[in-house]
């Protein structure tokens, strides 16, 4: 490894498959748009074999604009109750280790939804008050694409205070390694969100660990190199 922590300032974690398993709100938002639009749902099986190779598009129907179908699945999305979603394991002892560390934390989500409305979810997770700031996509006044949330990361760089430079970014989607990498950051992939290393790494990723869990000791050991 021959990155340099001392110059980084910020850790910025994307939020759902990151910070939190939500696959069963995906999952259950998905077969209900299915429904809508008058195609068949899946089952569990199907959708994360479907889900882990970003391969979702072949079941909306050919009359339907797959941007129109995805921006309804993330209004539907925000309908589903947060009880479905939970930490994924070490994300709390994770965030607390990097605040001691002396790090500023922030959040990006490319959900369609609130900052006012984001902040509840992450208040009933025990999460609001670990995160110096946090972003989505409403906030950046982002029009919509279903494949990436960059200007809802450059808005929270804005808000922590900090350029692409100095900031890593975390996230378990190929989409976000693409993101990270074009700003400039240093781009570090999880694989909680099940894609393969191999396309995390393909996208830009210049390190893949399994998940949150990971994240503080690999930052520590940066910082000793």
């Amino acid at each position: 490894m021959h990155w340099v922590l001392k110059k980084f300032k910020a850790i910025i974690f994307d939020y759902d498959q990151t910070i939190v398993n939500s696959l069963r709100r995906f999952y259950l938002t998905l077969n209900l748009c299915l429904s809508l639009y008058g195609a068949k749902t899946v089952d569990y099986e199907v959708f994360i074999n479907l889900y882990s190779s970003d391969s979702l598009d072949i079941l909306i129907p050919s009359h339907v604009d797959k941007q129109v179908f995805w921006t309804t699945f993330l209004k539907q999305f925000e309908k589903t109750p947060v009880s479905l979603s939970s930490l994924l394991p070490g994300a709390l002892e994770t965030l607390h280790e990097l605040r001691r560390l002396g790090l500023k934390i922030g959040l990006v989500t490319g959900r369609l939804t609130s900052q006012e409305e984001f902040g509840k979810e992450l208040k009933a997770l025990g999460l609001y008050e670990l995160f110096d700031a946090f972003a989505t996509r409403l906030l950046a006044g982002e029009a919509f694409t279903p494949k990436t949330k960059m200007e809802a990361i450059r808005k929270l760089m804005m808000l922590l205070n900090v350029n692409p430079s100095q900031c890593v970014i975390v996230g378990d989607y190929h989409e976000d390694m693409i993101a990270a990498k074009e700003l400039g950051s240093l781009p570090i992939g999880v694989l909680s969100g099940l894609m393969s290393p191999e396309l995390l790494e393909k996208s830009g990723a210049k390190i893949v660990v399994g998940s949150i869990a990971d994240i503080a000791p690999l930052i520590r050991k940066l910082i000793e190199e």
